[in-house]
């Protein structure tokens, strides 16, 4: 490999491989060229591996290029002349060279180079001046408060106070190129390695920030056009009739907004309203155009909130937020019932149960029924401006809102990004934005006015189909207790796992995964459907073989019972949600929901069909449900028999403040169970059993007063039972306010599936018991800086869960005539126990470890002692991160040595052991533990010092 010196610096030399950097072009961008030879042992190889990963996370930016012959292959395909079937050995080296590359972020390209020259170009474009764009992870650097707070104080400028602001932001950018907000100056060995976890933390945050944006258009606070079309007061010639295919909606009748609420519209923006849409607001959103987000803005709010008018002024952020609060809160009075998304107390779900239940109507009934289902394809982009403008002006929005709407959303200009600067502006004339936060409410506007009074259906019916059909991805008309209802939610998840079927994850992977994107795929489906048995437990099964297997679908031991895998993690499990427990407490909204007193379409349906009683009744244990009952409403009501438990009923109770709604005897209401219940003598003999609180509660000459109806004079035993209400009765306390259902489980007594499923993974689920210790345990493993794949191993290892020689005859994986001594010391039984704590070469390493620390400890019974004991002697919490991040650095590195020494005849001997935890630790604290920012040798000399300083 050769190369000019002007190019490039001091090359780095390692075992088997040279890499050398190189300042490229004319704008010096820093390219890495690595020449790799591996050795043929597996032992060298994993060296190399280890060495290029550590140059590579050290150096960090810039385009990478490895050459050379690595002596490893992804698969059998790429070798010749030797025999097809590498053996265990091979395989293993395969899948590990795999993860390598994966990790090392590197595309594997199909050159040969046969000994010719590799000739690489760069032919790197200057597009320009790129936008500036603030990075949340300045806001760990010390000196950003001073430098803004310098940069802000530092501005005399004089005029409109858009350009104020204008110039100052200009010069805190400016402050930014000049003193460096990220401090990547490096004067010394020492200096860089203390600052190498910042880069490492740097990237991370910049890379999660940039992940969790949605990138608005450049045209979306264009603040010149803004200010312009907010002052002006131009009068625009009225949109007087829109035609839709034939008739003009005209005629057409909408609801209006009456004056109060075009007042609460357009009324003066006031800072509490700026200043609770800057807390609410996610800072690692996408910025504006100025370059600076919400995290920006939450951090010097103090310094920003004296110049509200300002920011109302020109960060059309600010503007967008505020507005679809105002319109998010009166839009539900103008919008029909039938449409039920974006809008708040409507769900999309509750379209779909009125179209499935007029269809199972039809059907039961032998009617005909014609179902019109339009799909839109790209909403926003077709919208009209002129079309959106006509609608306003018909919802009875006054000028002043339609004027913001111009300004806000009608002839905006976009900028695109090409190689990282903006190009010209392009005009658009058409379309809502995404990610605006106007967006979905202007389009229900919209939707509002394609109603079946004005379309013209004759010659427009594409195709004609049958029941059962979907509707927004969920089936209608269908049997939800057949499998082949599920079969499309089945094949969605079998298509997710085989996206990750031939890639390299970990078990720790699989366990984010597993709760991150599988347990959320069928979230829509169980929000509607009651699933059956059999389908739960294909999805628990596929769920089960990625958990244990990785997808590959290969047959793996399952070593933990999926009940306990479903446990929290504080109580030995992984947190992954039971499917039926979900589903259950989805459904259970829909009981929650028909108890509310608001009106909507979804309630007049059901109301329509089963009657009034559903709407006051937490208790469907008695009610006797219509045989011509759709399955879905059969499935509701028979929600807590599939528990075999009142779990909903007995935890809902009724809130009583006036007595006006609340039924006197059945509700529960006072004492935890219906008064019919708790006094069901003299309910027996009331004559009014289904009186109200207000009935029965009277106001006399200004004293209230209960007034009791009863079939006969009571005996004098019955007389004391009423005594005993009515002293129940006097302790109540009272209020004007309206009555309200509650929910025990939840604080503030508002129903959540959250608390729902809490309830319902009590009764489904084993409980996991165990020792006071092992509850500690489990409860601080997760709390670790330690990767999630060496928090895995602690997790098996702490059920005895790995595959040790004990456990795999235990389950006859390894025949019983086979040794099953341990590795390290030989003539004892290999078991969990032994090989991490009790064997002479792990005994020796707790040793030094220990030593290493600071401490000694005799030998504890268990790793639950172990841990306890390190956790009991950390300073602090910092300290405490410290030490159980190197605890399981030792449970990890020795879980190694017994299986390198196996599969690789690699031996170790306890002090090359304890070395390697050392490294390992320390290179994994420097990425996450702050406190952790030192020398290798420092944190060799003295862990607890590096952790607490």
């Amino acid at each position: 490999m050769g190369w000019r010196r002007l190019w490039v610096g001091l090359p780095s030399v390692g075992d088997g491989f040279v890499d050398v950097c190189l300042e490229w072009g004319v704008l010096k961008v820093k390219r890495f060229v690595v020449n790799v030879y591996a050795k043929c042992d597996i032992s060298s190889k994993r060296r190399l591996w280890s060495n290029l990963l550590m140059s590579k996370r050290g150096f960090g930016g810039g385009a990478w290029c490895v050459v050379g012959d690595f002596n490893s292959v992804r698969n059998m395909d790429e070798r010749r002349g030797v025999n097809g079937d590498f053996g265990f050995f091979g395989s293993t080296e395969m899948r590990e060279f795999d993860g390598f590359l994966e990790e090392l972020e590197m595309e594997d390209l199909p050159i040969l180079g046969h000994h010719c020259p590799l000739i690489l170009k760069s032919n790197a474009l200057d597009g320009g001046p790129k936008p500036f764009r603030f990075n949340n992870y300045w806001l760990e650097n010390r000196k950003l408060k001073q430098v803004v707070e310098e940069a802000w104080s530092s501005q005399n400028l004089q005029g409109w106070i858009g350009f104020v602001l204008k110039e100052k932001l200009k010069a805190l950018d400016l402050k930014g190129e000049v003193d460096g907000l990220s401090t990547l100056e490096v004067e010394s060995r020492k200096l860089f390695f203390g600052e190498l976890w910042k880069l490492l933390k740097s990237k991370e945050a910049s890379i999660y920030q940039r992940s969790r944006s949605k990138w608005l258009k450049e045209g979306d606070a264009n603040t010149k056009y803004f200010h312009r079309c907010t002052k002006a007061r131009t009068n625009r010639n009225a949109v007087v009739a829109l035609k839709a295919n034939g008739p003009k909606l005209d005629g057409v009748a909408f609801p209006s907004f009456s004056e109060e609420e075009n007042v609460a519209l357009s009324a003066s923006f006031s800072l509490e309203e700026i200043e609770e849409v800057v807390k609410e607001s996610d800072g690692n959103k996408s910025p504006g155009p100025d370059g600076f987000n919400f995290a920006f803005m939450k951090s010097f709010w103090y310094l920003l909130k004296d110049e509200t008018d300002l920011f109302v002024g020109c960060l059309y952020k600010f503007i967008a937020k505020v507005l679809a609060k105002r319109l998010g809160k009166v839009l539900p009075s103008v919008i029909s019932s039938s449409q039920s998304a974006f809008l708040k107390g409507r769900h999309l779900v509750d379209g779909v149960m009125v179209v499935n239940e007029v269809v199972d109507l039809a059907k039961k009934e032998n009617r005909e029924c014609l179902v019109l289902k339009v799909d839109f394809e790209k909403a926003y982009d077709p919208v009209d401006w002129g079309f959106l403008e006509y609608m306003l002006m018909r919802l009875g929005f006054n000028d002043k809102w339609i004027a913001w709407m111009r300004a806000c959303i009608f002839r905006g200009n976009m900028s695109i990004l090409v190689n990282g600067s903006p190009t010209e502006e392009i005009n658009i004339q058409r379309g809502l934005k995404q990610g605006d936060p106007l967006a979905p409410f202007l389009f229900l506007v919209v939707v509002e006015g394609i109603d079946s009074k004005s379309l013209d259906l004759e010659g427009h019916l594409e195709r004609e189909g049958d029941v059962p059909f979907r509707y927004l991805g969920l089936p209608v008309g269908a049997n939800p207790r057949s499998s082949s209802t599920w079969e499309p939610l089945l094949e969605q998840l079998r298509r997710r796992l085989n996206v990750w079927e031939n890639r390299f994850v970990s078990f720790g992977g699989r366990i984010v995964l597993l709760n991150s994107v599988l347990n959320s795929i069928p979230i829509f489906y169980l929000s509607f459907l009651m699933m059956p048995v059999n389908v739960w437990k294909k999805i628990v099964r596929l769920q089960r073989e990625f958990l244990w297997g990785g997808g590959r679908g290969a047959r793996k031991i399952n070593w933990i019972k999926w009940k306990v895998v479903c446990q929290p993690k504080s109580n030995g499990g992984l947190g992954v949600r039971d499917v039926r427990a979900v589903n259950l407490s989805l459904l259970a909204k829909w009981r929650w929901r028909l108890l509310q007193s608001d009106h909507s379409l979804w309630k007049e349906v059901l109301v329509g069909k089963y009657g009034n009683d559903i709407l006051f009744e937490a208790n469907w244990g008695n009610f006797n449900f219509p045989l011509s009952s759709s399955r879905w409403w059969k499935d509701l009501c028979q929600l807590e028999d599939r528990v075999e438990s009142n779990w909903f009923s007995s935890q809902v109770f009724r809130k009583v403040n006036n007595g006006v709604l609340s039924r006197f005897w059945r509700d529960n209401w006072i004492g935890g169970i219906p008064l019919c219940q708790h006094f069901s003598r003299l309910f027996y003999i009331s004559n009014k059993k289904e009186a109200l609180i207000s009935d029965l509660r009277v106001s006399v000459g200004g004293e209230w007063r209960w007034v009791f109806s009863w079939r006969r004079e009571l005996f004098v035993w019955e007389r004391a039972l009423l005594d005993r209400l009515l002293e129940v009765l006097e302790e109540y306390r009272w209020t004007e306010e309206a009555d309200r259902w509650g929910w025990r489980p939840a604080n503030g007594g508002e129903f959540s599936v959250k608390s729902a499923y809490v309830q319902l993974a009590n009764l489904l689920l084993e409980e996991n018991r165990v020792s006071i210790s092992k509850e500690r345990a489990f409860k601080n493993i997760w709390k670790s800086p330690a990767p999630s794949k060496v928090i895995g191993l602690s997790w098996k290892l702490l059920h005895d869960r790995l595959p040790t020689r004990h456990n795999l005859a235990h389950r006859n994986v390894i025949p019983l005539d086979a040794s099953r001594d341990c590795v390290l010391c030989v003539g004892v039984e290999e078991s969990s126990l032994h090989l991490f704590l009790h064997c002479n070469f792990s005994a020796a390493v707790w040793s030094d470890v220990l030593r290493w620390l600071g401490f000694s400890l005799i030998t504890p019974p268990n790793l639950c002692v172990m841990a306890e004991f390190l956790s009991g002697m950390a300073r602090n919490k910092n300290v405490r991160k410290g030490f159980w991040l190197i605890w399981h650095t030792t449970i990890w590195v020795l879980w190694k040595t017994p299986n390198r020494a196996i599969f690789a005849n690699e031996v170790k001997s306890p002090r090359e052991v304890v070395e390697e935890i050392k490294v390992t630790s320390w290179k994994w604290g420097l990425s996450s533990l702050n406190s952790a920012a030192c020398l290798f040798y420092e944190w060799s000399w003295d862990a607890e010092y590096c952790l607490d300083r």
